[in-house]
């Protein structure tokens, strides 16, 4: 998850590239995991995945990824927006900007089983 943090963070800070192979990749991968299991367990670092990259897919000329990363989300809205939850509260319902620079520092904290 360290790797992928790493390449989505610098797809969000270097997102005025116009295109870029590895990007695109990295763009399609993340959104096939998400629309095979967009319920699953790891739902969540996919999602957050494609938030930290659509600044890149938004600014890049071709639409490669584009239709991939919004069918995607979707279908994990689709999947988990009636979805029942027992948790008290969630910490995104309260936004903060200046979190958003953490993204992918936070991600790491997540699928981590050990950290508070």
């Amino acid at each position: 998850m360290g790797e992928l943090a790493h390449v989505w963070e610098a797809m969000r800070e270097d997102y005025d590239t116009l295109s870029s192979d590895e990007y695109d990749q990295s763009a399609l991968d993340c959104a096939a995991r998400l629309a095979a299991d967009p319920a699953g367990r790891p739902a969540y670092a996919w999602t957050l995945g494609l938030v930290l990259m659509a600044p890149y897919l938004g600014y890049a000329i071709d639409a490669t990824g584009k239709p991939e990363a919004v069918a995607a989300l979707q279908a994990t809205d689709s999947a988990l927006h009636d979805h029942p939850c027992t948790h008290d509260e969630h910490p995104y319902r309260v936004h903060e900007e200046e979190f958003d620079l953490d993204l992918a520092e936070q991600l790491l904290g997540l699928s981590d089983p050990t950290a508070p």
